[in-house]
This record gives structure tokens, sequence and C-alpha cells, in this order.
């Protein structure tokens, strides 16, 4: 895991005390970091006079998406309602871009996981839902191989799509 501050500075009242707080724990987009690589704000701090917001990153490799952490925060795209079960026991409920596939790894905060079968729940044989329509994830426990974290290279660039945005 790497952890990068990142520091944006306007005029006197840009920022508000609340401003950036409820993407703490989301997957964000920041432009000079890698896109193959996830990037989670972890924290947030902000000027009383609004001056700046300091914002901290972690950055960790694709070792599949972290389900206590993955929500979609691109505008317009749909999402795929998941919830990850582990020996019948659900540990996570998810926003994603894409249902998950069994066999793809995946993580819940630090524990790392293998989607070991799917299914839709809600969906009835004649096209009907009965409930939430969620797809329901069954997880087994991954080997424990532990991953490396690929180097970024330098300092990150200006932040202009700091949140998916152009």
């Amino acid at each position: 895991m790497i952890e990068h501050t990142v520091r944006l500075t306007g005029v006197p009242g840009t920022f508000q005390a609340s401003s950036f707080t409820e993407w703490i724990g989301h997957l964000v987009d920041v432009t000079g970091l890698d896109p193959a690589l996830h990037h989670v704000l972890k924290a947030v701090e902000n000027t009383e006079d609004g001056t700046a917001s300091t914002l901290t990153i972690v950055t960790i490799r694709d070792d599949g998406p972290d389900l206590a952490a993955a929500m979609s925060v691109r505008v317009g795209t749909p999402t795929c309602p998941v919830r990850a079960f582990v020996a019948g026991t659900q540990v996570s409920a998810a926003q994603m871009e894409a249902p998950l596939q069994v066999g793809a790894p995946v993580r819940v905060g630090d524990q790392h996981y293998t989607v070991q079968a799917v299914s839709y729940p809600a969906r009835q044989p004649d096209g009907t839902t009965t409930g939430d329509d969620y797809q329901r994830a069954d997880l087994v426990a991954a080997d424990g191989t532990p991953f490396d974290v690929r180097t970024l290279g330098g300092a990150p660039a200006a932040l202009a799509g700091l949140f998916g945005g152009a």
C-alpha cells in the first residue's frame, strides 16, 4: 500500500468544512495516479478559512475490488448491487461497476477472497423479480499469497479530474 497526500488550494471560502468528506472510504480517480491501481480516499483535512483541502489517498495494486470500499462514483455509470457472503454470512455489500465473475479475486478490507459462486436470488424464471435485485457472491478465502505494490513513479500531477471528471 502506498499513501499519498494531496493538497488543493484556492481563494478563501473555496473549500467548506465538509468538502470531499463524503468520498472518504470510496474509490477515487486522481489525475497523475495510475488508473490501473485502486485509489481510496482515506482522510480529508480542510482549513478553517477555506483556502486549502488536504486529501490522504491510499493506493493498492489491483487484487480485485475491495468490497468494503467499492462504490461507483462515476456519474452516468450503471451499477450492480453486490452482497458478498462467506460461509453463509454476509460480510459486505457494494455497488460495483460490473457484476462479479466466478474465480475473480476480491478483497474485504485486508482479507483476500476468491468468488466461488454467483447468483441472483430475487430473479424468477419468468423474468420478474421479488424483493431487491442484487448479485449474491459466495466467497472463499484466497491462498494468502501477499501482493506487491507497483511503483507509481513521480509525484501526482494536476488534479483537474480528481473524482472522475476531466
